[in-house]
């Protein structure tokens, strides 16, 4: 790995068989970019989209540049990453022989620490209030994972327009039960790594680069790099369905 950067200080979030690679119709160009959503802890489910895929996917892309939702902390010692655990699985070990750079989008320290403590306290007001509205949110949360794995099968739906759609309806369900403690905290926390990753892509402009977030938020973080990259952009649903 040539070199790890910091997050800067900005204010203000294999599944190709082997007949398929070999049918790659487009092969990346140098100054690409494109937004990957991971799926967290449901690769180890979602049989059209394992770690195994997520693995390839990257290394097809071949990226000179990658932009990963971690704090910079765990980056500078590939710690474990909850709720994450796509990061132990796959990047740390592709780091050991990365010669590209690699750079952490998410908030840390203090700034991490006051919105974190700000959605605990407003999910804990939550629960204290109404233990059903609680356990509605939390069914909420098990449905719309169960219709995306039902939807998700082949890995370009796991990047595409439907997944964000549902990704959202359940960020609204948060914000409407949880509340605008909840709202004000995530939304700086996405802004924030928008701004990481568009301030990384603006000074890698002859770089292909590879921002990594999740499917909760791939969405908004291609929308970020749009409004500053977009003749370099490429679609991560349209590239997977090309390649795979």
């Amino acid at each position: 790995m040539k070199s790890i950067l910091p997050v800067l200080p900005i204010l203000l979030t294999l599944f190709a068989s082997s007949a398929g690679a070999t049918d790659r119709t487009h092969t990346p160009m140098p100054d690409d970019v494109i937004v990957l959503g991971a799926l967290h802890a449901m690769h180890e489910t979602e049989s059209s989209f394992d770690y195994e895929s997520l693995r390839e996917i990257i290394s097809s892309f071949d990226p000179d540049l990658m932009v990963l939702e971690v704090k910079p902390t765990e980056l500078a010692k590939l710690s474990d990453t909850r709720g994450r655990p796509e990061y132990p699985e796959v990047l740390w070990p592709m780091l050991s022989s990365y010669e590209g750079t690699v750079v952490a989008m998410e908030p840390d320290g203090d700034l991490y620490n006051e919105l974190t403590g700000a959605a605990s306290q407003a999910f804990g007001d939550l629960t204290a209030r109404s233990e059903n509205d609680w356990d509605a949110l939390n069914s909420h949360n098990a449905a719309t994972k169960a219709v995306l794995q039902a939807y998700w099968t082949n890995i370009a739906r796991t990047q595409d327009s439907t997944t964000a759609a549902l990704a959202t309806g359940f960020y609204e369900a948060q914000v409407a039960l949880a509340g605008d403690t909840y709202a004000k905290a995530q939304t700086r926390w996405e802004a924030f790594m928008s701004e990481e990753a568009k301030n990384a892509v603006l000074s890698h402009s002859n770089k292909r680069v590879l921002v990594l977030g999740s499917y909760k938020n791939r969405h908004i973080l291609e929308a970020a790099i749009r409004d500053v990259a977009d003749e370099r952009l490429v679609s991560a649903d349209s590239w997977i369905r090309e390649n795979w």
